[in-house]
């Protein structure tokens, strides 16, 4: 089995000479590789220069084999925008089944990366300030539930979803390139782009947390490394069977879900 995800067309964003790309083109035939094909813009570098000036193409790509295809139900390949190359990133989406359209619940966690945010310490300071005088361990209880409860509705009203908002601003930006699609970037591009910089800052102090790596300074960004070790956490967290009292190894997903509720 072999993935690939390749630069078919440049070097350094440079486009290579026709006598290398019918090299590359004899390797992939020779490889019995296939485009994936994408979603999103039709190009994936842009030279962010003005006017006539301005180059848009379509230098990378991701290829597979018929073994690789064979393994998965649905293969998409996402050209997704970002602010500080001036490549997309492209995202590789494997699909082997339908997952469950179950939603758990959620318990509440705190997130190191609300700081970031202007009204959070207003929040606190406004909620936080009935339990100045806290005497015992149960008025203690009931403020630190008073405050779950602000935190989580500022939550869902002011601060809103990393993920949901990266997805939104994405496709907004993709919106404006494609409308601008002979022209560098305008104004709002930018504006835009800087919203798309601080929500990645973001959802790195949110996968550092989750990954609980210490050692590692903020500005060190690494988001892979975090994630695979979030990933890693929530493999020695997952129940993949369980035994029954009456002896029975159950294995489904659903099944376990309902034992365990």
């Amino acid at each position: 089995m072999r993935f690939w995800m390749l630069q078919s067309s440049s070097i350094g964003g440079v486009p290579r000479p026709e006598s290398q790309m019918d090299g590359f083109r004899t390797a992939v035939n020779a490889c019995g590789f296939s485009d994936l094909g994408f979603i999103g813009l039709p190009y994936t570098w842009d030279n962010r220069q003005q006017d006539g000036h301005n180059i848009k193409v379509r230098l990378d790509r991701a290829f597979a084999n018929a073994d690789f295809s064979d393994m998965f139900r649905d293969i998409k390949v996402w050209h997704v925008q970002t602010t500080e190359s001036d490549h997309c990133c492209l995202i590789i989406e494997c699909c082997r089944s339908r997952r469950s359209n179950r939603r758990k619940k959620r318990s509440f966690r705190y997130e190191n990366m609300w700081r970031r945010d202007p009204s959070y310490t207003k929040l606190v300071e406004e909620f936080w300030g009935e339990g100045v005088d806290v005497q015992d361990m149960c008025q203690l209880q009931s403020t630190l539930g008073r405050m779950q409860v602000s935190l989580q509705e500022w939550e869902r009203s002011v601060f809103g979803s990393v993920w949901g908002d990266l997805a939104r601003l994405r496709r907004e930006l993709e919106d404006v390139r494609r409308r601008s699609i002979h022209a560098g970037p305008s104004r709002h591009e930018r504006q835009l782009m800087s919203k798309i910089a601080e929500l990645l800052a973001r959802e790195e102090i949110m996968e550092k947390q989750r990954s609980r790596i210490s050692w590692l300074k903020d500005g060190d960004r690494n988001t892979k490394l975090f994630q695979a070790r979030a990933k890693e956490r929530s493999k020695c967290n997952h129940i993949s069977a369980l035994r029954s009292a009456d002896g029975v190894l159950v294995t489904d997903q659903k099944d376990i879900e309902d034992r365990l509720s």
